[in-house]
């Protein structure tokens, strides 16, 4: 489908929730367990924008509080994150609740998707709350729990941040934004061009289609090593300036390089770096166990990377 119409159709989409906001709407509705039924809700605000969709904040008749997500899609194609978010069943996970669709044009018609609820996402939270290490710990848990729940699946969420991890009132934290997953099939070329600059692992970056879920381990690890540091560890202006950062604080061999097969003007000029990544890790969380997860998820090469089953067998997760 043509992204300037797909652009243009949700700008259209967003004036018209905010001309509408406070006014009750009536919508039929498809529930996730198959059974159809009414949703009578007004919208309060948006809430959130995205390239392909926007989230405003809506409370139904009865007074309970959703999320609800506008995407414009093609009438040609099935949505992969509604088809996804179906299969899926995890108290670490955004859960849908409810979803509809509304006519558009002859090539595409808006989805809605209704989800829980959570005010604060974890980029909210790192700037709110107290980085105490045992809380760290405590999220990072659920954030790996969810993951793992994902990736026993052959999901792969695909766009990490700390946008896209929300936090509760309870300190229990839920995976969001499924707009990116896809179920990873084994030597299928994907597209390397996901995740957000600053989290994209180092095959993504060096242009590598035949990933893994193992590019959600790294990313999940740099959003983490930012609720200490206060701001992303690799944060670059492109491509380039994201991967010296990397090199700058965790070592690389040509070889390794050569084997993702990046440009070859890139593999002449060799970075070493100019900290031990460990100690630097230390430094922010003084907690060994801790950094010696977090060092083993930012692993260069995604087949020496932790993965989120051996995560969970260590013990200072418990």
């Amino acid at each position: 489908m043509n992204d300037n119409l797909c652009v243009s159709m949700l700008k259209l989409a967003i004036k018209e929730a905010k001309s509408t906001a406070g006014i009750q709407k009536i919508a039929q509705v498809c529930n996730r367990d198959g059974s159809t039924g009414e949703l009578s809700y007004k919208i309060i605000e948006i809430i959130g924008r995205g390239t392909f969709g926007f989230v405003s904040k809506i409370e139904t008749a009865a007074g309970s509080v959703y999320a609800l997500k506008t995407v414009y899609e093609n009438n040609k194609y099935n949505n992969r994150e509604l088809d996804i978010l179906l299969k899926i069943d995890h108290p670490n996970i955004i859960r849908l609740h409810s979803y509809f669709f509304s006519h558009a044009t002859v090539e595409g018609h808006y989805l809605y998707m209704c989800f829980e609820y959570i005010h604060t996402s974890f980029q909210d939270f790192v700037i709110d709350k107290a980085r105490d290490v045992c809380l760290v710990k405590h999220l990072y848990r659920q954030a790996v729990e969810g993951l793992n729940y994902l990736h026993l699946k052959g999901i792969c969420h695909r766009d990490i941040k700390p946008s896209n991890l929300l936090v509760d009132q309870n300190m229990n934290l839920k995976i969001c934004d499924f707009g990116s997953a896809k179920l990873l099939r084994r030597n299928e070329s994907n597209n390397h061009y996901i995740c957000t600059r600053y989290y994209r692992s180092p095959e993504n970056l060096m242009g590598h289609a035949r990933y893994s879920t193992k590019v959600d381990i790294w990313a999940l690890a740099t959003v983490f090593c930012e609720f200490r540091t206060d701001f992303p560890i690799f944060k670059g202006k492109n491509t380039i300036d994201v991967l010296e950062k990397i090199f700058e604080k965790i070592k690389v061999s040509q070889k390794l390089l050569k084997k993702y097969g990046y440009k070859r003007r890139y593999l002449e000029k060799r970075i070493e770096p100019t900290t031990n990544f460990n100690e630097y890790l230390m430094g922010h969380f003084h907690d060994k166990p801790l950094v010696d997860v977090l060092v083993s998820s930012l692993e260069i090469d995604p087949k020496r990377r932790i993965d989120t089953e051996a995560i969970l067998q260590r013990k200072m997760l418990e």
